[in-house]
């Protein structure tokens, strides 16, 4: 169950997708259908000591698979970011977000 980190294709065994049919604001990670994490929380300094955001640990088989078949779901109904993707933004994208990412700590 839940999409597989590896793949056929996949650059360093991770797939990206983005999801245009709404909004996704929370963080999940299953691991090997047998524990799971899920929370609003991210890997940043904010967010743990700022935003009092939180993600819960769950070791349960039956909770990890039924995250994972979400992640499935929402895989389909998403599309799979290719690597020359990313290689064709903009210089006037790349300049923006290299700006943004200077104002990250202050936002």
């Amino acid at each position: 169950m839940g999409t597989p980190l590896t793949g056929a294709g996949a650059a360093g065994g991770v797939e990206i997708y983005e999801f245009d049919a709404g909004v996704l604001h929370s963080k999940i990670v299953t691991v090997d259908d047998r524990w799971c994490m899920v929370g609003s929380a991210n890997m940043d300094v904010r967010s743990f000591r700022l935003n009092f955001e939180a993600t819960a640990l769950v070791y349960d088989p039956a909770v990890a698979a039924g995250l994972g078949s979400s992640i499935d779901q929402f895989c389909a109904q998403a599309r799979r970011v290719q690597g020359r993707d990313l290689r064709n933004t903009g210089r006037l994208r790349q300049m923006g977000e290299g700006v943004a990412r200077l104002f990250a700590p202050l936002l």
